[in-house]
């Protein structure tokens, strides 16, 4: 048997596939798995386990309907079923092309009639359960035991560095209405420095380097902090936040990722919410956020000129909480 998945689009929501993957394993044991992934964070998948084959997806390349279509012929190979994860109309006409005997998703967009099997979502679930729900006719139980987890060496040169503790932190997020300012960034790492021995590893992507940059220079102290951001590959920031004591993140990605490698993580809320998004693994997660009532608004800019349900958030209150699980 040959299975096509398509993978979510989003670094947090491919991680909390990982589930959907390992139930998938779980019910087509001896199945042939194939992979479709946004181009940019498809290199993760390598952590998930064994893919007959990755394929690379980006709208710049294959723009518009009728470049999925040329995706989806380049990868055409008489697939007996097509999981799309992701709810776009996009994800769906990608496995209609491709040919798939069956494809399996959820009802949205319009896209109905490109599934052979349309679900409609189920309610009060986490974002983890809904994609292993998609699972239900082919295993008894897919919302029972799902391990959200990954698994990789950590980083040698985090950890020969000379604290008791290291500290990874992500000031990162793609939504504005989940960023927290940088003064106020500047703030908790000066206070987690000035209490603690230990170093701060900051993270982030390419497209992050100026903001991550504005905050390493705005630091008083910084010759317990190093700038990693811009400068690793999703598997080498994986090694890197292995390598560290806890993860102190915005709602993003790396979040998840943090959570998924079973290392401590304190997670600021503001727009979210955490009841379907966030980080899987309670035994190593901690929630922050105000309960104003405004939130969570789930949306992308906040209406307010910065996101108040994270600016109003204490200082003190987050690094005691932080100082509090490290010492436990």
């Amino acid at each position: 048997m040959k299975i096509l998945i398509r993978f979510p689009n989003w670094l947090g929501d491919l991680v909390m596939s990982i589930g959907f993957y390992n139930k998938l394993k779980e019910a087509f044991n001896t199945a042939k798995i194939y992979a479709i992934s946004k181009s940019s964070i498809s290199e993760l998948l390598k952590l998930f386990g064994n893919f007959e084959k990755i394929y690379e997806f980006s709208k710049e390349k294959y723009n518009g309907i009728f470049g999925i279509y040329k995706f989806s012929r380049e990868i055409k190979d008489n697939y007996d079923i097509y999981f799309s994860l992701p709810n776009s109309f996009s994800s769906a006409i990608m496995g209609f092309f491709s040919n798939s005997k069956e494809r399996i998703g959820y009802k949205n967009e319009f896209r109905n009639f490109l599934l052979t099997k349309s679900y409609k979502k189920p309610k009060n679930l986490h974002r983890v359960q809904e994609y292993c729900y998609l699972l239900k006719d082919y295993i008894s139980n897919p919302l029972e035991n799902i391990k959200v987890q990954l698994h990789i060496e950590p980083e040698n040169d985090i950890l020969s560095l000379k604290s008791k503790y290291k500290i990874a932190i992500n000031i990162n997020s793609e939504a504005q209405s989940r960023r927290m300012s940088i003064p106020k960034w500047t703030k908790i790492i000066e206070m987690l420095l000035k209490e603690l021995d230990c170093y701060i590893i900051l993270t982030g992507a390419k497209k992050d380097v100026n903001r991550v940059n504005w905050l390493f220079e705005s630091l008083k102290d910084k010759n317990r902090v190093i700038n990693l951001a811009g400068k690793t590959n999703l598997i080498e920031l994986s090694k890197v936040i292995k390598a560290c004591d806890i993860m102190l993140s915005s709602d993003s990605g790396p979040a998840h990722l943090s959570n998924a490698l079973l290392v401590k993580t304190i997670v600021l809320f503001g727009a979210g919410d955490e009841r379907n998004t966030a980080p899987y693994n309670k035994n190593f997660l901690k929630v922050i956020r105000l309960n104003l009532d405004c939130s969570p608004c789930l949306k992308n800019t906040c209406k307010f000129k910065v996101p108040i349900c994270l600016e109003n958030l204490d200082e003190t209150l987050i690094v005691n909480s932080l100082i509090n699980w490290l010492e436990k």
